[in-house]
């Protein structure tokens, strides 16, 4: 699951309150692709997003924003990783089935 307008509304309605254009920002570019490779829940979606905006009204919430190339490099070293790791189980089934 991914946020879109429909959730920010939602939550601002819930919360009363208007969420910053900066945060919304923040939220969307944080939120709009999945965790790699998991994916959201809708009840972990709204969790992060409450926790995100807990953090930012007390003041805490890093705001630096990946950029794309960040995301990939990011996105690759996940994959890679878990490459690796189906490779290992690949060989370690090889040498059970032995």
């Amino acid at each position: 699951m991914k946020i879109n307008q429909e959730i920010i509304q939602e939550i601002e309605y819930e919360r009363k309150k208007i969420i910053p254009q900066d945060l919304k920002k923040y939220l969307i570019s944080t939120y709009s692709f999945e965790p790699f490779p998991n994916s959201y829940s809708e009840e972990n979606l709204y969790n992060s997003i409450n926790k995100d905006i807990d953090t930012y009204e007390l003041g805490k919430l890093d705001f630096k924003l990946k950029t794309p190339p960040e995301r990939r490099n990011e996105e690759y070293k996940n994959l890679k990783a878990l490459y690796i790791e189906k490779c290992q189980e690949v060989q370690n089934l090889r040498l059970y089935g032995d």
